[in-house]
């Protein structure tokens, strides 16, 4: 299991960092999502591989080539700024979701909303929808909490949101099936946070909510954790961001 705890960092003094359970830190917020934009958002997301870009890299069909990826990546990459209605309903219906699925759930269920980065594998750029803590009298179970930054908070998952079908055909999420770039994603998730745990809800069009579980073992958490030391390794501008902000 891992931890959030809030200590001096990129943030100031109550920077959330996620530590494992031997007090180790494994991964540090470098942006308030709250307090950034989204051209801002998406232009720290060029230095490294957010949750969507690491199934690229795995090699899984997908919206873009590794090529086409690596084009949007460094100090001279092209933002991308790719929307559609879809996307602009998902971002909507992102809240009511999640507080759905904890209600259903009857989970402890924290909103997290930093950008992180991993300290074992640097070029992992984790942007968590939401966790779910256990056993902590400082959150309240069935609802949605914020993070309580005077306190060591325990992570039992992550807790990811998606929508299909709000405006077209569903995908295989209507059949409780996760597409191997969705699992990519929480797999990244997952490796930032140092845990195997993670739950998708997914809100389906004519159908309602449907809640998809797993858990990644330690040699999936390895592969994705070498694949993207492997892909740092071969970008000659890659530095952590945590050494220049």
């Amino acid at each position: 299991m891992s931890y959030i705890i809030c200590d001096l960092g990129p943030l100031g003094p109550k920077t959330p960092f996620i530590v494992n359970e031997n007090n180790e830190k494994i991964a540090v917020a470098i942006m308030n999502l709250d307090e950034a934009s989204r051209s801002e958002w998406l232009d720290l997301r060029k230095w490294g591989l957010g949750g969507s870009d690491l199934g690229v890299v795995l090699g899984y069909p997908g919206y873009k080539t590794l090529e086409q990826m690596n084009q949007t990546k460094g100090p001279i990459g092209k933002t991308e700024e790719f929307d559609n209605e879809a996307m602009r309903w998902g971002r909507k219906l992102e809240t009511p979701v999640a507080e759905m699925a904890t209600e259903d759930l009857i989970c402890q269920t924290i909103r997290f909303p930093y950008m992180l980065q991993s300290l074992t594998s640097p070029a992992l750029l984790a942007n968590v929808d939401y966790l779910i803590t256990q056993n902590n009298h400082s959150y309240e179970a069935g609802v949605i909490n914020e993070l309580n930054a005077d306190e060591k908070t325990a992570i039992a998952a992550v807790l990811e949101i998606k929508t299909t079908g709000i405006t077209g055909r569903p995908n295989s999420l209507s059949q409780g099936i996760l597409p191997k770039t969705y699992e990519a994603q929480v797999l990244h998730y997952c490796t930032t946070l140092g845990i195997n745990e993670y739950i998708v809800a997914t809100l389906v069009g004519g159908q309602g909510l449907k809640l998809i579980e797993g858990v990644f073992t330690d040699a999936d958490i390895y592969k994705a954790e070498k694949c993207a030391q492997n892909w740092a390794q071969q970008q000659t501008w890659f530095m952590p961001i945590y050494e220049i902000i």
